[in-house]
This record gives structure tokens, C-alpha cells and sequence, in this order.
């Protein structure tokens, strides 16, 4: 029966162990479990089981009808919200689900729609995850980080007792809230009576555990107590206190974000800051703010910078800060604080180092030297986390403090915990005073040795130098060693102080190089090196001189000397262009030495520095370089000249060319100059002279010019001479009218009848300045000078006198600055008087009428004589005596010979007084009447001693021809009849008139003969010349003016003398304008120019004479350029990621109805275009790539007609291009790898693989490996967007902190990625538990063989001798069955199995003896144990890589075999 029972206990313990293999495979496919940083049983990252092995989902698509199916599935309420992008760490292995599609109703994840398993196209960067309203673990009554602690069983909440609750206990609960470090265990209920259940009592947690039900307890709803004992925490938040020194209410501030903590930043860290921080963390008020890494450099983030508390915060991230992540300091600047309920400190030195203070009754207060040892001080610096004690100091080395003595006569051993843990008289109860304050020096944060020069630096060969090495320290017993770095050199000096000073009186070669120190303590034996300071022995600096000016022409010879005072011995020097790779040596045993260059070029310009060198055994000394001087070599003096010539007029083109006599030159440019002004001129050319040309000379260019030339090398020629250019304005134009009709033009000019107004108008050009006419008469001394109105002046005379008689011509005189400019005389005009036609008329009749009556007297003179003779005497009365009648006789005779003498000059007299007016010849033509010029008017012919009028029968364009061709007024524009220039007087001479148009005057053509006519005086013609009609001239501001801009065009004409209509015509198209002008010019204002304005316009006027309307000709046409405005760029963001969107806007001010938009890469033959109704277009790039890296600019484009108009490019803007941050993942192929708290941990001896992954879409490019505690960085070509950096066997030294960068080369650009999110690598020894279990399953495979031995044993010695059952029982508690009961607690958070796999082993064969006899169920054992060992490593492995990710889902299947274990072993005994 027993062998029986031996049987079956043998069979149950060989299934026992097979169960126990098996309950690791025990997943099925659909599973799902929460994982990750900071991961809860119902808050985490989703992970799905499928093929063996765990898988992540993807984010695209998540959403909360997805969440709300992971948690119905988890038993775990609603979804409370949903998260991505990793938020709980990225995940391992594969990704298994993408574009996950849940309705809502489906009881498994896997049971939504999806792409299938592992299709996707993300990374574990998109890992998906959940967070649930259900919660195991919550606090209540306080803050989200501080309260009664309540947890979640079977639905229903309840409290924790308070009995053995402590500090190890709360711990675990602020973990699991992510609330940092536990603060304070609180009990009796401090945050208020919780009702309902009390589920836990007697909780006793390790503090490693990753949720509260995980601890050791009586059992769910198994306890002692009442609501009374309601247990609580107080979690610190997250923030904490850390670093070398630092107690829990002292040290470095550190706060929690993203599940990593960082530091912060001390810039405008004050005490109102500090405050807040040790409020948090429930220690009181702050005494002290620390700064610049006091308690040490932090590691990892920089979270806060520039933080600004009031003081009232509840928490540090409460306060003001610039953001999250957002700094410009280093960890150098790590913020601190002490807080009041601090109960030990280091002051007077360092965080590790000074004197000892403690804290008690709230008083600071110091400790006495008495019997203060190296034991005392370990235990100080142990309590502060500064590692081993250096020193314990004594006599208030790091200085006296104040206040009380706390403590005197400490005796530790070196175990105490705390310094108040050791033995000591009491609080307060010492002898001595503060000049005994005690101290230490600890390893941690020992300040490294300082070394500094004196002088600092360089030193010259022969000076004396000072070395100090120092520390910062309390001073200690040590030695301060100074060491050459290379070569032998070394100088010891032991010091009680803190500094020791080693003295070089006169340094030479051997002291050349870099020196550190090294300090030693004597007790420790332990070694601090100084980072090196390096000594420069210098020789003396050289001198350089040049012998001739610095300035030199191409070809001359220049001399340059290098000297130094003292030259040590033989050496050479060097003189040296401090550009470019030219360089002279020589030799020297003096102190100086001569170069020459005996021919100068352009490689000479620049400047030069000399150098001296000596070989000193196997070193060379170097000097300083000398000061440098210049040489500046010049090309010859360039030459000017001009053409047409130095002296033109005003408007013309002129071109100046300067030139350069070398051949040397091959590329450069010329500068033309005026000597006073801002005229300047500059153009490139290949050939040593270059043509400038003026299109439009001004007065401004009078003056003088010189060149200047610069090659392409920067080479500059000396200035050229200055040579004088004149500008002269032209001649004005001088015109003539009568306003009453008193002029007429006549071949010896003008002529005015005496007594009519006349008036002379000056006229220029309007696109000359303003300035004066002068009205010139060469018949006297008289100038009359009046300013310019609209480019013309007017000088009147009311009536014109004989004196008026004369040339009359004008000058132009325009002031630039204080400079006069006059043009030259105008063409005179030769103004003639004569009498008024009614004098001569009346001077006429008066003359005949007094001949009539000449002849008359004679002619009664005469019969009065003859009567006289024959009647006068009577015959018979009258007789006189012969003498008196004789006498009377000869009176009378005389008396008729004086009248007829009168009568002959009277008669003479009237004659020449009637032909005095007559001194034109017949066939003489005029045009004369109304608002006639010399070149247009009425027609009059001078025939018979009189003028007179042509009739207008038949008068024709021909019959005007030989009029103005006559008149020398050039072609006839038009005829006039109908006495359109006023009816004349006097005769009508002509009718009929008809020439062939070769007639030299008007009376040789065919007419109907003198003064023979069928008409009257209101038919009397005319003729308009086309000199009175002088071609217009056009002008405009700018030939080129953009949309919308104001656009100015000036027609003119020579002289004018009447008032006029200017029109301006586009040459195409409708476009027409007119102006009239009383001037001789009218300007056209375009108050904003359109694209219909664009073309060549020309110019004409019109004058209107009697009713009837005369035309110039057209102008040449002016070309009006209309450019489009420049348009405007602009973008959304000008930095984006590789596959990013982005949008350039581009834009017009005024848009010029539709058009197009040009997008263009100022590099590439990138281009978009598109067309826009409005004012701007928006260009979508919906992926962007590296091509797209680079400056982008705009342009408009619109269609007129058959015309194309484009803008001017916009300015450019600069899109930058970057690369997403890649993924970086850790595996170990050997299953050495666990994830902790503080980042991946694997086991020394294992291989680990660093993976680097960028997303697909990316092109082929490297990935660098960047270990952040060196310099090293692999780098490797991705392959398939990812590349393995494998290390073989993990050691210590590959611990620290790992990141990727991917770089892509395009073209000749390196694009460079952000670090990847770096992981932290810790390195471990192989696990102690690890360890114990593997000898746990060797004890029980050695217990179980002897077993089979006795057993085999017994049934062969059992007929021979009976055995005493108190000696030979063996009982299988001997087994340890208590380490499985504990193994099988840690398997409460996982799904029930749904399956088991069946498990195949090969049995083995043993060569032992003792086993030959074995039944084959002892074998079944042996290997079963040998499996359940493996499986017990294997586990172990499995809850250290599970350190935050604690599935609660196992199986009630371990709790049966457990139990049925203990009833076989009951059965057995």
C-alpha cells in the first residue's frame, strides 16, 4: 500500500511540475492586456496577443468607441478618455492592428474592423492607448495626490486600515497614482471616515511593489478595525528633492513630466519659489534657495526656466514659467531649496563638504569636535548621499557658525542611519564653543582640484611663471601634485591648506605644453586630477617695416624687413600674406632679415606679417606674428574721354568712356564720377575700358568727371585726372504778334504799323528748370528780364514808335545751386515800323487837292496877267508918263516869275510826298487780318502802288503751296476763303487764281488779269503754312510705372501764340485725351495707370481760327511701360516636417481682374501656377520633401489682348525642411532585458540591439547611434529605414542614455533629424532572486532523487531489517512550498485561461547507478524538476521585464495544485 501511495505521490509531483511549465503559455489569441509608463489595470497601452507573442495597435483612426471596447473587455467601465502618440511609452515587438474600427457593440477588440494583422504603416511612436473610469486604487477626501486611501474589490470601494501602516506602504500608493515620492503615512483617519468596506488591514508593502493589493495583507475584507483607522498618503505631487547632500526636505528640486523627471532652471529662482516647493512637499517653510547645481547636476530634462511663484501656489507647476521644456541654461544652473524641517546640512563650502548642522526643536545649531572621528563623518555623509567620508574636521575649518550646540562627544559606529542615531551626552549638553564646530569632507560632489597660470597663458622664453593648484574644499591634509602632460615633469607639495603655489622662475622649451593638478588625501588614499591649463612659451614677437611707401604702382620694387630685439641664437624668418598661401623664408644668425621683391603684381596687394622660428631640440618655438603692414599695389591712372564732346547741349546723348592702359587687366569695373555731387556710375566689363552712356544730358551732369577702376581681384587703379564736360541749354524760340492786326510779315521781316501794340514772347523747352528770359534789343543797350511762366515769358509794347525799330532776340538763363546757366541768343527778328495807311491816305488826298488848286492859282495868275496888260489903264484918264509905266511893267513880270517857281514846288512836293509810301514792288504778297501770323492770314498782293485781295473762286491747295513757298513758311496746311482772316480794304486784285503749284510767286499763275473779279471783300482767301504748325514734342516722367501709380506726359511745341488744344493719343486702341493750353505746352496726369495704358502714345494740337479748327502734325510716339505691381509671399509656417501640408499665399495689392500666379523655388525647376479672379492664390503642397527645402518667391502673370504682362518676382521666403524625429526600440536577443522605472535594464553578460526606424516614406539616408556619456556615434546605412546597432555582451561601461539622428544627403545638402526620445540603459548584475530560485529548483532536484534513492533503497532492505520510522521519515515539507504560494500571487492580474498547450519533452537517460533500478516515474520527476526549474528562471526573468506591467488574470489553476500538493504531502507523512 505504502509503494502504492509512493506511486501515486511520485505521479501527482511529476504533473505538478508540468502544470507548473505550462502556466506561462496559457494566452490565447484576442487577449488584450494594459502595459506601458505609468500603466494601471484599467489605464495603459493597448497590447493584443496573436501568434504567440504580444503585439501594440496603431493610433490612426482611435477613437473613443474603440476605448470604450478595451475597457468593457477589461471589465473596467467606460472609456475616460483616449490617448495616442505613445503616451504610455512605446511599445515592443510588433505592431499587430492599424485603423481599428469599432461599432461599439463588439465584446472584443479583435472583433472590430481592421486592417488585418501586423498591416500598418505607423510606428510604436502612434501607439494607442486607453484610460478607463474604473480604477483599483483612488485617493479621497484631499487632492489627487494626497487622502484616504481607498481601493476597488469586487466592485465596490473601500479604505485601508491603519495597523502597520507606514512610509514603505504609502509609497507604493503614490507610484501607482504617478504622484511621486510618499511624503507621509497618515492613519486615524486624518482626511475623514470613509463608509462602507474595509477591504485591507495589516498592509506590509517593500516599497517595489506596483500596486497596493500586490503587498503582503490579512486578506480582502479580513481585518481588525473601524473607519476610525482609515489610513492616508501624502505624495509629494510631482515634484521632489534629489542630488548629492539632499535629505527629504533639502536638494535639488526636480519635477515629474511625461513620466520623466527633470530639473529647473535657477534663473529668478527666489524664496517665494522655494517656498512653494517645500510646502509641497509638507516641510515646512524655506530657509534657503540654492543655485548653480548646488546639490549637483541633474541628468535628463530641464523642465521649468525663469519660474515666478507669489508664494500661494499649491504646486511649483503652478506658478509662472516659459512652458514645459522651454529653457536657455544648462544643468549648471540647477535650482535647490532647504527647507525648515531639514534636519541635517553642510554649510560653508559644498553640498558634501563644510560644517555639520542639525536641525532640532526647529533651531539650526552645530556639533562639537570632541572625540569627532572618521566614523561620525561616514555616517553624516552617508545620510546625505555624498557617498564615503574624506575627512571629519575639526576647529571650525569650513568656519564658526552661530546659534546653538546641538550635539558634543558623538560616538558612531558607522552603521547609524542618522548622526542623532549615535551616542551622545544629549541635545544642547556639550563643552565647548563654535571655534570647535565639527565638519566633514565627503567623496560625493568633491569639487575637482583648480589650476590656474600666472600670467595667464602665454609666456615669453625667460619669464618667470606662477602655478597654483587649489581646491575648493575645507582644507584637509593632502598633497598637490603637478604634472607636465607630456613628458616627465613633476613638482609634489603637501599642504594643510586648500592651495599650494609652484614657482617657474624661467621657463624655456621643457615647460611647453599642458600642466593639470592632481590632489591626494592622505587617509583616503584617493586621487582628484584637475582638468589642464596649458603653457605657451612664446619667442618674442617680430618687427616688419617697409622701405618704401605702402602704396605702390604694378612693377615697382618693394623691400620689406623683419627684425626681433634679441634673436636667440641662429633661426629663421618668415614673412607671410596674411591671405592666400604666399610665404618667403630666410634664414638669419642676425636679428633680422631683407626680402625683396624686385617686381610687384596684383598677388602682392595685402597685407604681410613676419614670424620667427627656432628649433630647440626635437620642438620648434614659434613667435607671435609681427603686426602687419599694407601694401597696396594700384593699377595706372585711368584715362577719360567723350563723345560727340566735351561740350554739348542740353537733351542730347552723350557717352563717356574710361579706360585702363595694362594688359593685365582681365575683368573689373569701372566707376564713373563727378567730382562734386552724388553722380555716380558703375559697370562691369572684360576689357580694360568700358563706355558709359547719358542718354539725356541735364545741367546736372555739367562739371567735371574722373574714372576709377577696380579689378575682379579688388584691385583699385589710382585715381584719374579730372576732366571738365560743359552743358549748354539751347537757343529759345522768339515769336512776334500784334494783338490790334498791326503786323505783317515781309520779306525784310516783320513789320508794324506805327501806333499798334506789339508783343514778343521767349519760349524753351518744358523739360527744362525754372528759370528767367531776357528780351534783347540790338538797337540799344536795353534788356528787359522777366521769369518764366510755364516755360515761356511775354514782353508787351501798348503802341510801337519808330525808336521800336530793330532786332530783337532772347536769352535763357537757369540758376543751379549758386551756378548761372545761359543758353545762347534765340534766332532775332528783324522788326521793321511804318505810318498808318490813314496818314497816307489823307496825305495823299490833301496833296492833290492842293495841286488842284496850285494849277488853279497859275492858271488865274495867268489870265490875270493878260488881262492885266490890256484892261488895267484907262486910255483916256489913266495915261502915266513912259517912266512910271515902265516901272509898273517890270514889277509885274518879276512877281510872275516867282509864282510859277512856287507853283513848280508845290507841285514837286505833293508828288514826292505821294510817293514816299510806295516802296514795295508789284507782285509782293502779304498775309495779313484778324489773329494773323507771317505765316498764315488773309492773302494781299502790292500791284499799282497799292495791296489789295485775292477773290476765293477756284483758290485751292496748290494756289496756298506757292503762297508759302513764296512766303519761305514751308508746305501750305489748309486754305481759307470766305474772308475767314477778316475782310480786307482797298482793291480785289486777283480772281480765278489757278497755278500749277511750280510758280516762284502768286502772280505768275493764271488769274482773270488785275482787278478784274465777280466778287466782294467777304470772299476775300487765305492760307495757313505749316510753319505756324511746328511738329510737336512728347515727353514723359517715367518710361516705366507700375499699376496704379500716377503717370505724367508732357506735349509741347516750339512757340506758340495763341490758345490751343493739346491732344494725346494711344497709337492703339481708343485712348484719346485733350487739354487746352494758353502756353506752349499742357501736361496729361494718369492718376493710376492700368494695363490698357501700356503702349506708345503720341502728341498733337489744335488751333481754332474763326470757327475753324487747324491741326498740327502728330508728335513721334513716347513708350509707356505698365508693370504689374510686385506681389507679396507669405506661408503658414516657414519650418515643417518632412510629409507635412503646407501653403505659400501669394498676393497682389490691387488685383488687375483675373490673372495668374507663378509659385517658383529660386533653385530647381520647382513651379506651380494658378489662375485667381481676386488679389492673392494660395499654393497647397499637401506633402512636403527635402526637394521642397529652400527660398520660394512669386510672380503674376495676365493676358491683355495678345499681350503678356508680368510682374517683378515678390521677395523670396525660406521654407526649412526637417526630418521627423526617429524611433529608437531596445531589444536583447538573449531575454536579458527589463524596463523599470528608470528606463531599460539588462543584465550584465547579455546582448542587447539598439534598433533605429524612420518612418518608410523617407528616402535612403544613415542612422547615427549617439551615446550621451561619450563621443562616440556609430553611424550606419538604413536599410529598409532602419538599422541594428548590436552589442554583443552588455557591460558597465555601455550604461547611460541612447539616442538616433537620421541624416539624408540630396544633391550637396545634409538634412539632419532631432534626436530621437532617448532611452536610459542601465546595466545590472544577475538577479538575486534569479539566483535563489535556480537554487531553490536544484535543492528540490536533489531532494527528490534521494527520495527515489530511499525509496529504491527501502523496498530492497525492507524484508532484511525494518527502518524505525522516527529515523527514516522523510517528509515533503522539506519542499518549499511556501516560495510557490508567494510565486503565485503575481499572476492575479491576468485574463483566465482560455487554453493550454500541450507540452512535448524527450525524456533523458542518466548514466548514474542509483537510478538503474528507478522506476520510470522517478525519471518522469527528475525531468520534470529540471523543467520546473527552467520554468522558475524563466518567471523570474519574466517579473523583473514586467516591473510596471503587472497583468491581474490568472487562473485559479496554481491555487489547485498548491492545494492539492499540501493534502499529498498530509497523506504521505
Amino acid at each position: 500500500m505504502r509503494n502504492r501511495k509512493q506511486e501515486e505521490t511520485l505521479q501527482f509531483f511529476t504533473g505538478f511540475v508540468f502544470s507548473l511549465v505550462l502556466t506561462s503559455s496559457a494566452f490565447i489569441t484576442g487577449q488584450i492586456r494594459l502595459a506601458g509608463r505609468g500603466s494601471t489595470r484599467c489605464s495603459g497601452r493597448v497590447e493584443v496577443f496573436y501568434s504567440y507573442s504580444w503585439g501594440t495597435v496603431c493610433d490612426d483612426e482611435w477613437d473613443i468607441t474603440d476605448a470604450n471596447v478595451v475597457c468593457r473587455q477589461l471589465d473596467c467601465g467606460p472609456a475616460i478618455s483616449v490617448v495616442g502618440s505613445a503616451h504610455f511609452g512605446q511599445g515592443l515587438g510588433p505592431i499587430l492592428l492599424d485603423d481599428v474600427r469599432c461599432s461599439g457593440n463588439e465584446n472584443s477588440l479583435t472583433s472590430c474592423a481592421h486592417n488585418g494583422y501586423r498591416k500598418h504603416n505607423c510606428g510604436h511612436g502612434e501607439d494607442a492607448g486607453v484610460v478607463c473610469s474604473e480604477s483599483a486604487t483612488r485617493l479621497t477626501g484631499s487632492t489627487s495626490c494626497s487622502g484616504r486611501v481607498e481601493i476597488k474589490h469586487d466592485g465596490q470601494w473601500g479604505t485601508v486600515c491603519d495597523n502597520g501602516w507606514d512610509l514603505s506602504d504609502a509609497q507604493v500608493v503614490c507610484t501607482q497614482l504617478s504622484c511621486g515620492s510618499a511624503l507621509n503615512a497618515t492613519s486615524s483617519a486624518v482626511f475623514g471616515e470613509g463608509t462602507g468596506q474595509i477591504w485591507l488591514d495589516k498592509v506590509n508593502c517593500t516599497g517595489s511593489e506596483s500596486a497596493l493589493t500586490n503587498c503582503q495583507h490579512s486578506g480582502f475584507g479580513t481585518h481588525t478595525c473601524n473607519h476610525t483607522e482609515d489610513a492616508g498618503v501624502v505624495c509629494s505631487g510631482p515634484v521632489r528633492l534629489a542630488g548629492p547632500g539632499s535629505t527629504r526636505c533639502s536638494g535639488r528640486v526636480e519635477v515629474l513630466f511625461r513620466y520623466t523627471w527633470g530639473t529647473v532652471c535657477d534663473d529668478e529662482w527666489g524664496i517665494a519659489d522655494a517656498n512653494v516647493v517645500c510646502r509641497q512637499l509638507d516641510c515646512g517653510t524655506a530657509l534657503n534657495t540654492t543655485s548653480s547645481a548646488y546639490f549637483g547636476e541633474g541628468d535628463g530634462p530641464i523642465w521649468l526656466d525663469d519660474v515666478r511663484c507669489s508664494g500661494n501656489e499649491s504646486s511649483l507647476t503652478s506658478c509662472g514659467h516659459k512652458g514645459q521644456g522651454k529653457h536657455n541654461c544648462g544643468h549648471g544652473e540647477d535650482a535647490g531649496v532647504i527647507c525648515s524641517d531639514s534636519v541635517i546640512r553642510l554649510t560653508g563650502s559644498t553640498s558634501c563638504s563644510g560644517r555639520v548642522e542639525i536641525n532640532h526643536d526647529g533651531q539650526w545649531g552645530t556639533v562639537c569636535d570632541n572625540g569627532w572621528d572618521l566614523s561620525d563623518a561616514q555616517v553624516v555623509c552617508r545620510q546625505l548621499n555624498c557617498d564615503a567620508a574624506l575627512s571629519a574636521t575639526s576647529s571650525a575649518a569650513s568656519g564658526p557658525g552661530t546659534g546653538q550646540i546641538w550635539l558634543d562627544h558623538v560616538n558612531c559606529t558607522g552603521s547609524e542611519s542618522a548622526l542623532t542615531n549615535c551616542q551622545h551626552p544629549g541635545f544642547g549638553t556639550h563643552k565647548c564653543n563654535h571655534n570647535q564646530d565639527a565638519g566633514v569632507v565627503c567623496s560625493a560632489n568633491f569639487p575637482q582640484p583648480r589650476i590656474s597660470i600666472s600670467p595667464a597663458g602665454s609666456v615669453t622664453w625667460g619669464q618667470q611663471v606662477n602655478i597654483t593648484c587649489s581646491t575648493a574644499a575645507a582644507p584637509l591634509s593632502g598633497t598637490f601634485i603637478l604634472l607636465w602632460t607630456l613628458g616627465s615633469f613633476r613638482m609634489n607639495q603637501s599642504s594643510d591648506s586648500n592651495s599650494v603655489t609652484f614657482n617657474i622662475p624661467k621657463v624655456t622649451s621643457d615647460h611647453h605644453g599642458e600642466f593639470r593638478c592632481r590632489y591626494e588625501i592622505k587617509m583616503s588614499n584617493q586621487t582628484f586630477l584637475s582638468s589642464s591649463v596649458n603653457l605657451r612659451v612664446n619667442l618674442p614677437k617680430p618687427n616688419i617695416s617697409i622701405s618704401s611707401a605702402a602704396e605702390v604702382i604694378w612693377g615697382q620694387q618693394l623691400i620689406i624687413t623683419c627684425s626681433v630685439e634679441a634673436a636667440p641664437l641662429s633661426g629663421t624668418f618668415i614673412l607671410q600674406k596674411t591671405s592666400g598661401s604666399q610665404q618667403m623664408i630666410q634664414p638669419s644668425v642676425s636679428s633680422s632679415a631683407t626680402f625683396n621683391i624686385s617686381k610687384v603684381t596684383m598677388n602682392h596687394d595685402g597685407e604681410f606679417k613676419c614670424q620667427y622660428q627656432k628649433r630647440m631640440l626635437s620642438q620648434t618655438l614659434t613667435s607671435p606674428y609681427s603686426d602687419f603692414v599694407r601694401v597696396t599695389v594700384n593699377l595706372p591712372k585711368p584715362l577719360i574721354s567723350f563723345s560727340p564732346a566735351a561740350e554739348v547741349t542740353w537733351g542730347q546723348q552723350v557717352t563717356i568712356t574710361c579706360s585702363v592702359a595694362t594688359a593685365q587687366v582681365h575683368s573689373g569695373t569701372f566707376t564713373l564720377q563727378k567730382t562734386s555731387g552724388s553722380f555716380r556710375m558703375t559697370q562691369s566689363t572684360y576689357y580694360s575700358l568700358s563706355s558709359f552712356f547719358i542718354k539725356t544730358v541735364t545741367l546736372d551732369h555739367d562739371g567735371e568727371f574722373l574714372c576709377h577702376y577696380l579689378s575682379r581681384e579688388r584691385y583699385s587703379s589710382v585715381r584719374g585726372d579730372a576732366v571738365r564736360f560743359t552743358v549748354n541749354l539751347e537757343r529759345p524760340i522768339i515769336s512776334l504778334t500784334s494783338p490790334d492786326g498791326g503786323l505783317v510779315w515781309g520779306p525784310g521781316g516783320a513789320e508794324v504799323t506805327k501806333g499798334y501794340g506789339l508783343s514778343f514772347t521767349c519760349s524753351i523747352d518744358p523739360r527744362y528748370p525754372q528759370g528767367d528770359f531776357s528780351l534783347i534789343f540790338s538797337g540799344s543797350n536795353i534788356r528787359e528780364t522777366r521769369p518764366a511762366v510755364k516755360h515761356s515769358a511775354s514782353f508787351n509794347f501798348p503802341a510801337a514808335e519808330f525808336e521800336h525799330q530793330g532786332s530783337y532776340s532772347c536769352v535763357y538763363e537757369v540758376t543751379m545751386a549758386t551756378r548761372t546757366f545761359s543758353s545762347a541768343q534765340a534766332e532775332p527778328i528783324s522788326l521793321a515800323l511804318k505810318s498808318s495807311s490813314r496818314v497816307l491816305v489823307s496825305s495823299v488826298i490833301c496833296g492833290i487837292l492842293l495841286l488842284v488848286l496850285l494849277v488853279s492859282l497859275a492858271v488865274c495868275l495867268g489870265v490875270r496877267g493878260k488881262l492885266c496888260s490890256e484892261r488895267f489903264i484907262p486910255s483916256g484918264q489913266n495915261q502915266t508918263p513912259v517912266g512910271e509905266h515902265s516901272e509898273a511893267t517890270v514889277s509885274a513880270a518879276m512877281r510872275n516869275r516867282k509864282q510859277e517857281e512856287t507853283l513848280q514846288f508845290f507841285t514837286g512836293f505833293v508828288f514826292s510826298l505821294v510817293l514816299t509810301s510806295s516802296t514795295f514792288t508789284t507782285g509782293q504778297i502779304r498775309l495779313a487780318g484778324r489773329v494773323s501770323t507771317r505765316c498764315s492770314g488773309r492773302v494781299e498782293v502790292f500791284y499799282s502802288h497799292s495791296w489789295g485781295t485775292v477773290c476765293d473762286d477756284e483758290w485751292d491747295i496748290t494756289d496756298a503751296n506757292v503762297v508759302c513757298r513764296q512766303l519761305d513758311c514751308g508746305p501750305a496746311i489748309s486754305v481759307v476763303g470766305s474772308a475767314l482772316f477778316g475782310q480786307g480794304v482797298g482793291k480785289i486784285w486777283l480772281d480765278d487764281v489757278r497755278c500749277s503749284g511750280n510758280e516762284n510767286s502768286l502772280t505768275s499763275c493764271g488769274h482773270n488779269g488785275y482787278e478784274k473779279h465777280n466778287c466782294r471783300h467777304d470772299e476775300d482767301a487765305g492760307v495757313v503754312c505749316s510753319a505756324d504748325f511746328p511738329k510737336p514734342s512728347i515727353s514723359t516722367g517715367s518710361a516705366k510705372v507700375t499699376w496704379g501709380q500716377q503717370a505724367r506726359i508732357t506735349c509741347s511745341v516750339s512757340a506758340t501764340t495763341f490758345s490751343e488744344t493739346f491732344i494725346l493719343q494711344k497709337t492703339s486702341g481708343s485712348f484719346r485725351l485733350t487739354q487746352s493750353s494758353v502756353s506752349s505746352s499742357a501736361t496729361f496726369n494718369i492718376p493710376k495707370v492700368t494695363l490698357d495704358h501700356d503702349g506708345e502714345f503720341k502728341c498733337q494740337y489744335e488751333k481754332m481760327i474763326s470757327s475753324q479748327t487747324f491741326t498740327s502734325p502728330f508728335s513721334n510716339s513716347v513708350r509707356l511701360r505698365v508693370n504689374l505691381p510686385k506681389p507679396s509671399i507669405s506661408t503658414g509656417s516657414a519650418e515643417v516636417t518632412w510629409g507635412q501640408q503646407v501653403s505659400i499665399t501669394c498676393s497682389v495689392a490691387a488685383s488687375p481682374l483675373s490673372g495668374t500666379f507663378i509659385l517658383q523655388q529660386t533653385s530647381g525647376s520647382f513651379r506651380l501656377t494658378q489662375s485667381s479672379v481676386s488679389s492673392s492664390a494660395t499654393f497647397n503642397i499637401p506633402k512636403v520633401t527635402l526637394d521642397h527645402d529652400g527660398e520660394f518667391k512669386c510672380q503674376y502673370e495676365k493676358m491683355m489682348s495678345s499681350q503678356t504682362f508680368t510682374s517683378p518676382f515678390s521677395n523670396s521666403v525660406r521654407l526649412r525642411v526637417s526630418l521627423e524625429r526617429p524611433i529608437i526600440s531596445l531589444t536583447s536577443p538573449d531575454g536579458g532585458l527589463v524596463w523599470g522605472p528608470g528606463g531599460a535594464e539588462v543584465t550584465k553578460g547579455y546582448g542587447l540591439s539598439f534598433t533605429c526606424s524612420i518612418n518608410p516614406r523617407y528616402p535612403q539616408g544613415d542612422f547615427s547611434l549617439i551615446f550621451s556619456n561619450s563621443n562616440i556615434t556609430e553611424t550606419r546605412p538604413a536599410v529598409n529605414n532602419s538599422a541594428s546597432f548590436n552589442f554583443p555582451a552588455a557591460e558597465f561601461e555601455h550604461q547611460g542614455n541612447y539616442s538616433c539622428v537620421y541624416e539624408v544627403t540630396m544633391a550637396t545638402q545634409r538634412f539632419s533629424s532631432d534626436e530621437a526620445e532617448p532611452i536610459s540603459l542601465i546595466i545590472k548584475s544577475s538577479s538575486l532572486l534569479l539566483v535563489s530560485s535556480v537554487s531553490s529548483g536544484i535543492l528540490l532536484l536533489v531532494l527528490l532523487v534521494s527520495l527515489a534513492v530511499c525509496l529504491g533503497c527501502r523496498r530492497k532492505l525492507c524484508s532484511k531489517q525494518p527502518i524505525p520510522s522516527d529515523q527514516n521519515q522523510m517528509t515533503f515539507q522539506q519542499l518549499n512550498t511556501q516560495d510557490l504560494e508567494n510565486d503565485c500571487n503575481d499572476y492575479e492580474n491576468i485574463d483566465a485561461f482560455h487554453s493550454v498547450k500541450e507540452l512535448e519533452m524527450d525524456e533523458e537517460s542518466t548514466s548514474d547507478d542509483d537510478y538503474e533500478e528507478a522506476e520510470p516515474h522517478l525519471r518522469q520527476i527528475i525531468v520534470g524538476v529540471k523543467n520546473y526549474a527552467s520554468s522558475e528562471q524563466t518567471f523570474e526573468e519574466d517579473e523583473e521585464s514586467t516591473d510596471e506591467d503587472v497583468y491581474v488574470n490568472v487562473d485559479a489553476t496554481w491555487k489547485n495544485n498548491v492545494v492539492q500538493a499540501k493534502k499529498c504531502v498530509n497523506e504521505y507523512q
